[in-house]
Order: structure tokens, then C-alpha cells, then sequence
């Protein structure tokens, strides 16, 4: 039978531990959130053997009506195995290390009540998924009717990847499917030119893409020119950070037997 062969040998508890980050600029500020990112996941590293879990809540974002306040919980879990070594060159510096499968909701405060969402659902994944996540809401439309979600994925080695996701806060935070960079590694969001309309760049490791414009009722997509973007000066995002990023809890597993 398995089992550990001492009790837990770590346990940490941290509270806004990024105090070593540059402020961010906004709500949604790129480098901020990769650099972030970065950090969380380097918390993952320990005995390449044992296990190692990351607790941590976003940043939390108030409406522009102030009616509410979203934000995410989330735990990430990488566990090694016996034959699991260091290895300098990968994000999670262990050669035979696997993401298991996070858990986490998405945290609504709204009017005294507290509605909780299992994130997966949420995100519409309903597979099992082997990659590091750090979620983040990062923007409501002007109407405080959509919210878009920066999710930083990372497979641990050396490919990372951010793509955005919109929710509908109208209706049940439903995920809103539409295809916006569908043939690029991931998206940035650039923001909002109307209550219905949102815009991305597309972008692929050393490939600057196009600039696209989702309409969130019709789900229609309009792909522009990359030196277009320069035109999108009236693209803008909408809500307050209430609390920032932090990592809450840490813990270090001994390897299993």
C-alpha cells in the first residue's frame, strides 16, 4: 500500500507575497500578469519526487455598477514521480513532473450574497486538462454585462500560452463561444469599443497577427489590419480592482512510497 512516509513537512501561509512587483498599470496590465504568472508557477518547484500545491485568489474586480465583485480561488498541484529529477531549463524545474487537474470556483459577491461556480464548468472544460492555469478577471463591458478572464496556461516545460475568455453576467456567467484568433497561439485582449463589441490581437511566438472585433450578441467577427489597432483609440475596459493577486497557501507534499 502507498502512503506517505512522514507527515507534511511543509506548510506555508502567504498573504499579498508579490509585494516585489512593479505596480501594475491597470486592470489588465500584460507584463504585470505574465510576470505573475511566472511567479506562481515557480512556487510549484520542491522535492522533484514529492508534491507541491498553490493556493491563490485573483485579483477581485468590481463592476462598473458597482453591484458586484468577481474574483477566482484556485489550486494548482504538481505531483512528481520516483524517478523525477531537476532540470534547470523547464518552467517547473523537474523532469517528470504532471499537472493535475486544478480546482477552483469563480467567486461572485453580489448584493450580501455569495454565489460560487466551479471554474471547469465555468470555462466549459469538461475533460481533463494537464497544464498550470492562473486565472484573473481583468475586465467588465460599460454596462457591467460581460466579463472577460485572462487565463495564463503553461504545460510546465518550456510553452506558455494566454487566451481570453467572455462571460455573460446576465446570465449565469455563461461562457460565450466564438472562434476569435482561432488560428493563432493565443489572444491579447485590447478592449471594448462598445457595450457589444470586443477586440483582440492575435498574436503566435515571434508573429505579430491581426486586430479582431467579436460581437458578443451575433457573435460575428471582423478580422482587421495589425496597423488598425492604432485606430482602436476609443477601446477601453471597465471595472475597479478591489483586492489584489495573491498566493494564500503553499504546501509541500514528501514523496509517496
Amino acid at each position: 500500500m502507498m502512503k506517505l512516509q512522514a507527515p507534511l513537512i511543509y506548510f506555508f501561509i502567504f498573504a499579498g507575497c508579490f509585494l516585489s512587483f512593479a505596480p501594475k498599470t491597470s486592470a489588465q496590465d500584460n507584463e504585470y500578469f505574465s510576470a505573475l504568472s511566472q511567479e506562481t508557477l515557480n512556487r510549484l518547484n520542491g522535492d522533484c519526487r514529492g508534491a507541491t500545491e498553490v493556493s491563490y485568489r485573483s485579483q477581485a474586480l468590481n463592476s462598473p455598477d458597482e453591484r458586484s465583485s468577481v474574483y477566482i480561488d484556485m489550486t494548482l498541484r504538481r505531483r512528481g514521480r520516483a524517478n523525477s529529477y531537476g532540470e534547470d531549463t523547464f518552467v517547473i524545474r523537474c523532469n517528470g513532473n504532471i499537472a493535475e487537474r486544478p480546482s477552483g470556483e469563480l467567486i461572485v459577491e453580489k448584493e450580501g450574497k455569495i454565489i460560487r461556480k466551479r471554474l471547469y464548468n465555468v470555462l466549459g472544460i469538461t475533460r481533463n486538462i494537464y497544464n498550470y492555469t492562473v486565472v484573473n478577471p481583468i475586465a467588465f463591458s460599460a454596462d457591467s454585462r460581460y466579463l472577460v478572464l485572462r487565463v495564463d496556461v503553461s504545460d510546465g516545460q518550456n510553452a506558455s500560452w494566454v487566451n481570453h475568455v467572455v462571460l455573460d453576467a446576465f446570465n449565469d456567467y455563461q461562457l460565450l463561444s466564438f472562434a476569435a484568433c482561432e488560428q493563432f497561439k493565443g489572444n491579447n485582449f485590447v478592449g471594448f469599443i462598445s457595450n457589444l463589441q470586443v477586440v483582440f490581437a492575435c498574436e503566435r511566438p515571434g508573429e505579430i497577427g491581426p486586430v479582431e472585433v467579436v460581437n458578443l450578441q451575433t457573435r460575428e467577427l471582423q478580422r482587421l489590419n495589425q496597423g488598425y489597432v492604432n485606430k482602436l483609440t476609443e477601446a477601453r475596459s471597465y471595472g475597479t480592482v478591489a483586492t489584489e493577486f495573491s498566493v494564500v497557501q503553499e504546501q509541500q507534499f514528501p514523496v509517496r512510497y
